[in-house]
């Protein structure tokens, strides 16, 4: 992950914590892990992808550059609104939400067996 959000290590505790919930659910057997390390791309792939992006973007921006071209941003603010917007976009979901789906989704899961 760019280093351009703060986020990757708690990304990386995020992903810890769900997998640890996923792996250690009751219903979770030898034969049926395979269906929880699913489950758990499932929630946390979009979201690592989501952080990911925000961190790019906002490496470009910090060098003063406003997407992949070489064109010098000439409007700061406009710079400035944009950086702040990603990072409230960043912080702002509770990762127990996604647990808590992640949960819902390897039992819904589970139950089809």
């Amino acid at each position: 992950m760019p280093p351009f959000a703060g986020s990757g290590a708690s990304q990386a505790i995020e992903d810890a914590y769900t997998l640890a919930v996923l792996l250690s659910h009751r219903l979770v057997t030898r034969s049926n892990t395979v269906k929880a390390l699913e489950t758990f791309s499932s929630v946390r792939v979009p979201i690592a992808t989501m952080i990911s992006e925000i961190s790019r973007r906002n490496g470009r921006r910090h060098s003063l550059r406003e997407d992949e071209s070489d064109a010098f941003v000439d409007n700061l603010e406009k710079l400035g609104e944009k950086i702040s917007r990603d990072l409230i976009i960043a912080t702002d979901y509770d990762p127990m939400t996604d647990v808590k789906r992640a949960v819902e989704l390897l039992e819904d899961r589970l139950a089809r067996e």
